[in-house]
């Protein structure tokens, strides 16, 4: 799985911090049509999101 750069993951992890599932879920939809490497990682991000799962979402940006 190809990983964003460091800033989108420090945004990411930001939001999810402040529980925004919904700005996730956005900026993960804005990941997959700036690089289509980036696809797998958004996809399960926003999956997460979707499924109010906001403790994975730490945990999968964390790693």
């Amino acid at each position: 799985m190809v990983l964003p750069p460091v800033e989108e993951i420090a945004a990411l992890f930001e939001l999810a911090i402040m529980g925004d599932l919904r700005g996730i879920a956005k900026r993960a939809a804005q990941l997959e049509q700036m690089n289509q490497d980036w696809i797998p990682f958004a996809s399960h991000l926003r999956q997460l999101a979707k499924g109010f799962k906001e403790k994975q979402i730490l945990e999968f940006i964390k790693q």
